[in-house]
């Protein structure tokens, strides 16, 4: 006969011992007992938490003054918090806190409202019976009319088996339910023995997670700082994600100040800060997020869920409201001094609120403060302006242009513009800003270049920069119905690889138009940028010299390291291009007079 396969079933189980024995990897850091520490104390309606710790015993002990612990089985329950309906419902407890405890020390040590603990944490997470011993006096206070009092000593005896004790200073008995915890004096202590963390680690990461928390934290005796905290003295304002501190916008503050830099807080301990350079705790924009929407990723609490999302919508917010102070600020600032918050209003991309304001702020325009040359890796062209006014722009007054980077456009536009003294369009307005409307843009239509009283062209070659350079009494430069005539400065004309010389120059400075002098390392070749120049004002004066010996002598070379020719005279013939045709060693003039 053939088997028939039964039907069986099966359900999920769970290794419960294995388990929590696991759960000691889940937990990033040994430290994340502090911040655990700090929110129980929070919860139970805390003052303040002390936290001690003592490195030669390793012993690191919690003390607040919060409502306490009643029931141990609670603490001593997994994924069951114990908190009231509304904590639970607020914050949303883990109930896995008390394990970052067991797995930080190797001794565990608790006193509360419901008795004492001592026991091995190796124990413990070994399911061992947790024995629990109850705070036992003589009761010093009664309960209800007619109930008896002792004399509150702690020096009873008992309990017999009816569980009653006897106190041997007065005399009197009592049960252990008829004190009620009248014997606990209203402090939990929580000592941790055989602590993992040493004494730097605790001190950093106290003093980090202090800042946001909203009960004082007293470390060793000292209150540590608490710069963000609710109750710092900066001014926060209700939100749709909590609470939120504006750097720059509280009493006293500059709103120049402002920065986008974001420090999040969950239930007062920090969760996010702005990846980056960090400019230091109080330049920050301070967020402390409503526990009913946001959460934070098991069991550490160290991260958000959905960050990055959570993230977005915070900067989201924090932009809105710092949009709106800037617009109540616009209503009591005069055009000038609203001007000057130009960064900000940059920073907080509502550009668009100076469409109206009849000033261009500082920093939007610049002047060409020398003769233009390409810049490569160090911009040097452009030195910021101060502020200038509409009146100035629509009466003529001030000229604005908007240019390309020299090194890509070249040198024609920024001469023209050089010499018209324009002011230069170098940092960002909104579209819809009204300088739009009289801005000279040499973008769109090019600069026309035209040569006057050329004498002739010759060829430079130097070591970085190459090419025709045409000699002439100067050149003039036109745009629109506009021109200038330029007699004293070379200009190196990009388009035609050209190097433009009026007779007003005999400097080798436009070599600086023909290259950055930048190699491809970014690193500045000032040695060679020199000796082009050197080269260039002498290649210019021997063009121009009225003494073709003179000329020749200009461009000849140094002879020094070629004693052979000490004291030779040559003869040198060149062709109808400049070309050297022959040299021929002649007798000197000496030797000659004196035949």
């Amino acid at each position: 006969m053939s088997k028939v396969n039964k039907t069986t079933e099966t359900a999920l189980w769970v290794n419960q011992e294995k388990l929590v024995q696991n759960l000691r990897f889940s937990f990033t850091n040994a430290t994340t007992v502090l911040g655990e520490a700090l929110q129980n104390s929070r919860r139970a309606g805390a003052t303040k938490v002390e936290i001690d710790f003592v490195p030669e015993t390793k012993t690191l002990t919690v003390r607040d003054d919060g409502c306490g612990i009643g029931d141990y089985q609670t603490l001593f329950t997994l994924a069951e918090s114990g908190w009231d309906a509304e904590t639970i419902e607020n914050e949303m407890p883990f109930g896995l806190g008390f394990l970052s405890a067991l797995f930080s020390c190797q001794n565990l040590e608790v006193e509360s409202k419901g008795g004492r603990v001592s026991m091995s944490t190796a124990d413990i997470l070994s399911f061992k019976p947790v024995k629990v011993t109850p705070w036992v006096c003589c009761p010093a206070e009664s309960r209800f009319e007619g109930d008896v009092c002792g004399c509150g000593s702690e020096n009873v005896q008992g309990p017999d088996a009816e569980g009653v004790y006897d106190c041997l200073e007065c005399g009197i008995f009592f049960t252990a339910e008829s004190i009620d915890n009248r014997c606990w004096e209203g402090v939990t202590t929580v000592r941790l023995g055989g602590f993992k963390p040493d004494a730097s680690q605790v001190a950093s990461c106290l003093s980090e997670l202090a800042k946001g928390f909203p009960i004082p934290v007293i470390f060793n005796g000292n209150a540590l700082q608490r710069p963000w905290a609710l109750d710092s003295g900066r001014a926060f304002i209700d939100t749709e994600i909590g609470k939120v501190h504006l750097k720059g916008f509280g009493a006293g503050e500059s709103w120049t100040d402002s920065v986008q830099e974001l420090q999040i807080c969950l239930q007062g301990l920090p969760i996010y800060r702005t990846k980056g350079y960090w400019r230091g705790d109080s330049m920050v924009n301070i967020v402390h997020l409503d526990s009913r929407q946001f959460h934070a990723r098991l069991p550490d609490r160290d991260k958000l869920i959905d960050e990055e999302d959570v993230v977005k919508q915070v900067k989201s917010v924090v932009q809105k409201e710092a949009i709106k102070k800037i617009m109540a600020l616009k209503e009591t600032l005069s055009p000038a001094e609203f001007a000057e918050g130009y960064e900000t209003l940059k920073l907080w991309d509502c550009l668009a609120l100076l469409n109206d304001v009849p000033v261009i702020p500082k920093g939007v325009l610049a002047y060409i403060q020398h003769y233009p040359i390409k810049e490569g890796c160090s911009p040097v062209n452009l030195e910021p302006t101060g502020l200038v006014t509409r009146e100035d722009v629509e009466t003529g007054k001030v000229t604005v242009a908007e240019l390309e980077d020299i090194d890509e456009t070249g040198a024609v536009p920024w001469m023209f513009a050089w010499h018209k003294d324009m002011r230069v369009y170098d940092n960002p307005l909104d579209k819809g800003h009204w300088l739009f409307q009289h801005l000279v843009d040499f973008t769109r239509q090019e600069v026309q270049v035209e040569i006057v009283g050329e004498t002739h062209r010759a060829y430079f070659n130097g070591q970085w920069v190459c090419g025709d350079a045409a000699f002439c009494e100067k050149y003039r430069l036109a745009f629109g119905d506009d021109f200038v005539d330029i007699e004293g400065d070379s200009m190196y004309w990009e388009d035609r690889g050209l190097f433009v010389v009026p007779k007003g120059d005999a400097s080798g400075g436009v070599v600086r138009q023909a290259s950055s002098y930048f190699d491809e390392y970014e690193n500045f070749n000032e040695s060679v940028k020199d000796e082009d120049e050197w080269a260039f004002q002498k290649f210019v004066i021997a063009n121009t010299s009225p003494d073709p010996a003179k000329a020749i002598q200009r461009l000849l070379p140094s002879f020094a390291g070629c004693p052979k020719l000490f004291g030779k005279c040559f003869t040198l013939k060149l062709d109808g291009e400049g070309h050297v045709l022959s040299v021929v060693e002649a007798e000197p003039a000496e030797t000659r007079q004196a035949a």
